[in-house]
Parts: structure tokens; C-alpha cells; sequence
């Protein structure tokens, strides 16, 4: 189980300004608390990024992840930015489409990516990636039958060797790469190919992503040249920390997509999926302590039981959030940095512990507001019912 640490300095500058409107009387918990400012600085420093990593004839763009958090203030954001919108179902196309989005903005890939029903497309949108052989095969079918393209890029999610991953095509062995070879050859000429390659670098850990990333442009590039047909897309991602996206990431990306143009020749665009960096620092959950538990009436608080559980953070094991308490004499907001206290939820589950190690402070009382933050990404999009009735 991660323990809490400090909110640095400059990430709690903005969330003072977020959270001024939390307040014990006027804020219903537990609650959803969207950062505004906090989400407007990650859009920003991405689309900076974006402009600065690009090239003459190779442009990099910012793709949002609507599974991430399909909350619209996100979307919109996104969509302010001049981001492409990275679908994985029919839901979640219709969703980009009603906040605003162009067909042509939208990327799609995942295996379930027709579900529940595909609607024909007035137009095509931006990118298919297939997940499978036999997705590509069913689409080039399509085209060649005289079918619409679906969308202006057609290509496939590639999956490495050594990889162990439920998606995209394996390269592995000589006979699945001639069979993936075969089918991009029967890509129409009017469509341009693209490969797409996700993995969460928080799980695979940021030297073996980039290791990754060059293997599959060897492996994009061989596809170009055993097929005849060119590499016009390349689509990357995901999983990245916030800190990690925009410290390692960002100080390597403009040599990424210089070693992409270099390999693949004919590259016009970098797709760059964040995933949970752009918006996972910028939502927040306000939750109220029910109980304070101390070992005798003078000791150090023990343990606080709030009214937020795993249902509202059902991944708080996975990573540290960093946790604020609004101080109820200053009104301020004060980090809980490292101790040996424990902040336990309100469901009657023994893993519902939202936080190990953490210092509670001693003035902490029943009533008082508390903050978990860093809830933005699959906190929000997962969170559930539970012990609601």
C-alpha cells in the first residue's frame, strides 16, 4: 500500500486557488472537486510540447484519451487545445462528437471498438488502428470491395516481442509478420498506413518504454519496406505519471520523433497518447472525517475514518495520492506529509484503507474536510456504487 507525501509547492499553489470553493459547510461530500486551473496547466504544457517536438513535414500531436475520464470539462479542454480525441468504442465516439470534435479529430482502436453498434460514418475520421490480424484483413476486405474508407489513416497496433499483452498484432515469429506484411499490402493507396503502439510506462517502468518505442520503430519500419507501403502515422502511448510525462518524456520526445523521421522517411504525424498524465493531478475528492481514533485521549490521532471509500479512489493502492486537510481555525490547506497514521473509508471492507503512513495532525476533528488528490484519471472513470442501498 503507497503511504502519502507532501504536495509540492507549486502544484499546491494551484490547488489552493481549486479548492477555495470546498468548504465544511457548503461542500456535500464525499464529492467530485474538478481543478480547473490545475487541468488548464496540463493541457497547456502538452500542446506546448506538441509545437516544440515538431518537425518540418512531421507534426506532433496530443491525442485524450476519452476512457481516461470522458468528464466534457476535459474534453472541451482538450478540444480547445487543438487535441485529437483517442476513442474505444462507438459510446465514446458519439461522446467526442457531442462536445465538439470533428470526425476527422478522432482516432479509433482497441478491440471492442464497433461496440455496441458501428454507425456509418458521414465522413471518415482520423485513424483506425486495428487490433488484429483479422480486424485488418475484415477492413482492407471493405475497401477493396469499393467500400467508403472509414477514416483518412488505416493501420494496426503492433505488439512487440517479449511483450507479454492481450493487444495488437505479435511480430513474433516469421509467419505472423509475412501474414501482417500481406494484409498492409492490401491497404488502398487512397488511405494512408499507420502503426500504434500503447504501453503504460508506470507498469513496464520508463527505460524498458523507451527501449520498447525503439523497437517497434524498427519493427514499423520493416513493415514499410517488406510491404511497399509507408509508415505515414505513428500513434504512442501511454500510462505515463504525470511527473514522468512531463520531466523524462518531455526532455526525450523531441529526439523520439527525430529518430522516427529518420527511420520511417515518409512520417507525417507522431500521435502522442498521455493517458493519465494530462488529467489524473486535476480532480480531487472532497471527503469528510466521521471518526478520530487515537490510542488514549493525549496521543497522537491513530487513524480517521472519512466518508470517502475505495468505491470513490478504487485505485489508491496503486500509487501515492497526495492528501490535503483544511486547517478549520486558517481555512488554509495543509499537505499531510509521511507519519504513522492510517485514513480508513466508510465501507465494511477490510482492503478499504485509503492511505498508510501518513501524519494526521493532532487538532484533526469529526467534521473536518479532507482532500484526496490525484483522483483525475481511472479513480473517476472507475469509481462505482457501493454501500449506498
Amino acid at each position: 500500500m503507497p503511504v502519502g507525501n507532501p504536495a509540492p509547492p507549486a502544484i499546491l499553489e494551484f490547488l489552493e486557488s481549486d479548492l477555495a470553493p470546498v468548504t465544511p459547510t457548503g461542500t456535500p461530500t464525499p464529492s467530485w472537486v474538478f481543478l480547473a486551473a490545475t487541468a488548464e496547466e496540463q493541457f497547456a504544457n502538452a500542446a506546448a510540447l506538441a509545437e516544440r517536438a515538431s518537425l518540418p513535414g512531421c507534426t506532433v500531436r496530443i491525442a485524450y484519451s476519452i476512457k481516461t475520464n470522458p468528464d466534457e470539462r476535459f474534453l472541451s479542454l482538450a478540444r480547445s487545445k487543438g487535441f485529437l480525441a483517442e476513442a474505444i468504442s462507438q459510446l465514446e465516439v458519439n461522446k467526442a462528437l457531442a462536445c465538439g470534435f470533428h470526425r476527422d479529430q478522432i482516432i479509433l482502436n482497441g478491440p471492442g471498438k464497433w461496440w455496441p453498434q458501428a454507425v456509418p460514418l458521414a465522413e471518415p475520421i482520423q485513424a483506425i488502428f486495428c487490433d488484429s490480424p483479422e480486424e485488418l484483413e475484415r477492413i482492407a476486405r471493405g475497401l477493396n470491395n469499393g467500400g467508403t474508407p472509414p477514416a483518412h489513416v488505416i493501420g494496426v497496433r503492433l505488439r512487440a516481442p517479449h511483450i507479454a499483452s492481450r493487444f495488437g498484432a505479435s511480430v513474433w515469429s516469421p509467419a505472423e509478420f509475412a501474414r501482417l506484411v500481406d494484409l498492409v499490402r492490401r491497404i488502398p493507396e487512397a488511405v494512408s498506413f499507420g502503426c500504434h503502439y500503447h504501453f503504460p510506462s508506470s507498469a513496464l517502468g520508463i527505460e524498458q518504454w523507451w527501449s520498447l518505442y525503439h523497437s517497434v520503430l524498427r519493427w514499423a519500419r520493416a513493415l514499410d519496406l517488406c510491404s511497399g507501403i509507408r509508415v505515414r502515422t505513428l500513434d504512442v502511448g501511454g500510462g505515463w505519471f504525470p511527473d514522468d510525462f512531463f520531466t523524462d518524456f518531455a526532455e526525450r520526445l523531441a529526439a523520439a520523433v527525430s529518430s522516427a523521421k529518420r527511420i520511417l522517411n515518409h512520417l507525417d504525424d507522431v500521435v502522442i497518447e498521455p493517458g493519465k498524465a494530462l488529467v489524473q493531478p486535476a480532480m480531487a475528492l472532497a471527503v469528510r472525517v466521521l471518526e478520530v481514533r487515537r490510542d488514549d485521549a493525549r496521543a497522537d490521532v491513530r487513524a480517521v475514518v472519512v466518508d470517502g471509500s475505495l468505491a470513490e479512489v478504487p485505485v489508491s493502492h496503486l500509487y501515492p495520492h497526495r492528501i490535503l486537510v483544511r486547517d478549520a481555525w486558517t481555512g488554509r490547506w495543509n499537505p499531510l506529509g509521511k507519519g504513522h497514521g492510517t485514513i480508513l473509508g466508510r465501507i465494511c471492507m477490510e482492503d478499504d484503507v485509503l492511505a498508510h503512513g501518513v501524519k494526521l495532525p493532532r487538532t484533526i476533528r469529526a467534521g473536518d474536510i479532507m482532500t484526496i488528490c490525484d483522483v483525475g484519471a481511472y479513480d473517476r472513470s472507475m469509481a462505482y456504487e457501493f454501500g449506498r442501498g
